[in-house]
């Protein structure tokens, strides 16, 4: 993983920074505010509204001339952090001019997603490692400084969710490699709290277990299954009842985590929607060779023809060459039934296969805002490749949303068909 670069940003607790390894004071409320805020994003533009809201979550106090009085804040923000172009001015907002790995945040999600991928691959010892570094960032709630800011509070509960499933994770790694007892006591302690005490208890019971310690295992279950009752009016999960039912029978019983679930075979290919060719591909091979160094070399790539040319059939030859290269999987957006550009982020949540791999929030109404919020969120730390299919119908508004995605999502490759360029900058195979 790349290590962080000249400027260090924390977000993971109180507001800490570090310029060149020396610590910086940001003085002022709302200058930290702007930073966390602008941090929260890095790399992305945030809009002067965003900011705004950000800086005077309470909007009775929001000044007159509250664009000038952001501009002073920006202002002593750069004096502060002692390079002016690390707080860059773009039309409509600014953006945190950083890599993803210089905030702590991005870089606890990178390593919590490499110790899990670690942990899947069989390598525990190493998955203990990276999983160790990415909690160790923790200094305390994150986003502290951020006070009752509206946008916090999602971004605080994604963190804390994953900061769960690292821990969770961790548990599983120390288990492995044969240290059930050294967890018993700090598992206890989670199954008892407030924060998935399922997931948390069927880790208890398997290293109980381990340990040689099955009553106490199935005393753990009892536990949770009077707690539930009493608390919510439900039994454990299937998961769980199942791990018991294993231990009342003497037979080995461990616990199927989010990394391995109980009677699922391994994978054996990355999630997809290409469709499977029914016949051969010839003629092709300089188009697929050029299309294949345009992906290796950049994140957006444009195959520009007429109608009837054969571009929907060479970018599926083409993407099908990366379903086992991208981790999250390479999916097909067919957009020419989507004829108005509000439904992009709708169109897009449909052909992930949100039931399968579980991207949907179903949390909200599922208007088109909500849906281009959870996309975001989807493809934050995604590992993929999306072929936008006929987009031409589409082509100012689709810029626009390729352009954030490729801003905000550092991983995700795009590659487009179209009769017609795109208004950006584009890689072209025409």
């Amino acid at each position: 993983m790349q290590q962080p670069g000249r400027i260090q940003i924390g977000i993971l607790g109180p507001l800490r920074v570090a310029v060149a390894g020396r610590p910086v004071e940001i003085a002022g409320s709302r200058v930290r505010r702007l930073l966390v805020r602008l941090a929260a994003d890095a790399g992305r533009t945030v809009s002067v509204g965003e900011l705004l809201d950000a800086v005077w979550p309470d909007h009775e106090e929001l000044p007159d001339g509250a664009t000038n009085a952001l501009q002073s804040l920006v202002s002593r923000l750069r004096r502060a952090l002692g390079d002016p172009s690390l707080v860059v001015a773009r039309p409509g907002g600014y953006r945190l001019a950083v890599e993803r790995n210089d905030v702590d945040g991005y870089r606890f999600t990178d390593l919590a997603a490499d110790g899990r991928r670690e942990l899947r691959a069989g390598r525990p010892e190493a998955a203990l490692t990276t999983l160790e570094s990415a909690l160790e960032l923790w200094q305390g709630n994150p986003l502290t400084d951020a006070d009752d800011a509206e946008y916090a509070g999602a971004v605080i509960a994604r963190l804390g969710e994953q900061r769960i499933q690292a821990a969770g994770d961790l548990f599983d790694a120390h288990i492995a490699l044969g240290r059930a007892a050294d967890v018993v006591a700090p598992l206890e302690e989670l199954a008892a709290g407030d924060s998935s005490p399922e997931a948390f208890t069927g880790r208890l019971m398997t290293a109980l277990a381990a340990a040689g310690r099955t009553a106490d295992a199935l005393a753990a279950y009892e536990r949770l299954r009077e707690r539930l009752a009493d608390e919510l009016g439900v039994d454990p999960d299937p998961r769980l009842q199942a791990q018991h039912l294993a231990l009342l029978r003497g037979q080995t019983a461990t616990v199927a985590t989010d990394t391995e679930r109980a009677g699922d075979p391994p994978p054996t290919r990355r999630a997809t929607n290409i469709p499977t060719a029914l016949t051969s591909f010839i003629g092709r091979e300089a188009e697929l060779e050029r299309l294949g160094d345009l992906l290796d070399h950049g994140r957006l790539t444009t195959i520009i023809g007429p109608g009837g040319a054969g571009k929907t059939r060479l970018s599926a030859q083409v993407a099908s060459a990366w379903v086992d290269r991208c981790h999250d999987g390479v999916w097909m957006i067919e957009l020419a039934p989507v004829t108005d550009e509000v439904n992009i982020p709708q169109a897009v949540l449909g052909a992930l296969g949100l039931k399968e791999v579980k991207l949907l929030d179903r949390r909200g109404d599922g208007s088109p805002r909500d849906a281009a919020d959870r996309l975001f969120e989807t493809l934050r730390d995604a590992d993929t490749l999306l072929v936008v299919d006929n987009c031409e119908h589409l082509i100012a508004a689709l810029a626009t949303w390729v352009d954030e995605v490729l801003a905000r999502c550092p991983k995700v490759k795009i590659l487009a068909t179209s009769r017609e360029p795109r208004a950006s900058s584009v890689n072209r195979c025409a």
